[in-house]
């Protein structure tokens, strides 16, 4: 029985470990496409390489931390934002718009695909 088990354990090993070879179409990368053949506009800033500032929300500008919005401070003008109640945001410096991260402010990326081949995962059934 033990000689019947281990056979049987042996053949199952061995044709588990060559049932996957590597991908011919993606070289066990898992990917389909090289940089060269998809280099277009970042699809996150439609290639301008900035994105709307999240902290301001594209005003430029946030709310006066010191007066609150209110621009007076004990019935006095608030000298952190001069009265105004706003001051110029400290995420983008009153831009309104910071880099991308999607492109890392070049406005293009490589995009890269799934191996339609191998599914991404690189490895395919071995030919028999």
């Amino acid at each position: 029985m033990k000689i019947i088990l281990s056979i049987f354990f042996v053949f199952f090993m061995y044709s588990f470990s060559n049932a996957q070879c590597v991908c011919g179409g993606c070289n066990g990368t898992g990917i389909s496409l090289t940089p060269d053949e998809d280099y277009s506009d970042c699809r996150s800033c439609g290639g301008t390489g900035e994105a709307a500032c999240l902290r301001c929300n594209t005003r430029g500008t946030e709310i006066c931390n010191y007066c609150y919005g209110n621009g007076t401070v004990n019935d006095e003008t608030c000298t952190n934002c001069y009265g105004e109640g706003r001051v110029s945001c400290g995420r983008c410096g009153g831009s309104g718009y910071e880099y991308c991260t999607m492109c890392n402010g070049t406005g293009n990326k490589d995009w890269y695909y799934p191996c339609t081949n191998c599914g991404g995962s690189g490895r395919v059934d071995c030919p028999e």
